[in-house]
């Protein structure tokens, strides 16, 4: 008996750090798959997007069956963005040592591709109406969708059934995400009224959500 009450705890760890190990496996391969095809865009790539988004479900719930709920979301997260950079890294590094393979090559140096001029450069300020742009671009994507992001993610975080501390552990971890998705919507399409608009929509709720 005492023996069993001592395995249990063994094989519950073991079998934990196994699910651990299987969620981080589908989680570099779902953001392999999903920085494969943004590196390729056409042809295959197509395919690779959506199965890259359904290995980072699977390992979602694979991160939830490992460590829980409340910290399984957080960690996939965490990981993808870990896993995304280091990708983005090894892909500089990589584009790094093809331009000195390539100059090698060539026998040029790195100064003699730089761009040469005639006459004196200079300095030209942006007209009027490109500086209202770019301004009005800056305060849809900064001060706009962060507090939008902010407040619409608490207001979404607060209607899940976890402990206080955990709703705000994962509304930190979450803010981020939600603010670049944004602001990304927003740089992609500048001249269109919809993201001001749908950011502006959701303040607005949240703001009555949460303090009406």
């Amino acid at each position: 008996m005492a023996s069993a009450e001592l395995m249990a705890p063994a094989t519950l760890m073991a079998s934990s750090a196994l699910m651990a190990f299987l969620a981080l496996a589908l989680n570099v391969a779902g953001v392999g798959l999903l920085y494969w095809s943004w590196r390729h865009q056409s042809g295959v790539g197509v395919v690779h997007a959506p199965t890259g988004w359904g290995f980072l479900l699977l390992s979602a719930w694979a991160w939830m069956l490992a460590s829980g709920a409340e910290f399984g979301v957080v960690q996939v997260f965490l990981f993808s963005g870990v896993i995304a950079w280091l990708l983005v890294l090894l892909n500089y590094r990589l584009q790094a040592q093809s331009r000195q393979l390539r100059g090698k090559g060539t026998g040029r140096s790195r100064d003699s591709d730089l761009p040469t001029t005639a006459g004196t450069a200079t300095l030209h300020l942006p007209h009027a109406k490109a500086f209202a742009r770019q301004l009005w671009l800056f305060i849809v994507v900064v001060p706009l969708a962060g507090a939008a992001s902010a407040l619409f993610t608490t207001v979404l975080v607060q209607l899940l059934p976890w402990q206080q501390g955990d709703k705000l552990v994962f509304t930190l971890y979450a803010v981020p995400v939600v603010w670049g998705i944004a602001s990304w919507w927003a740089c992609a399409a500048p001249r269109s009224y919809w993201p001001p608009l749908s950011f502006m929509l959701a303040l607005i709720v949240s703001f009555l959500f949460l303090y009406g």
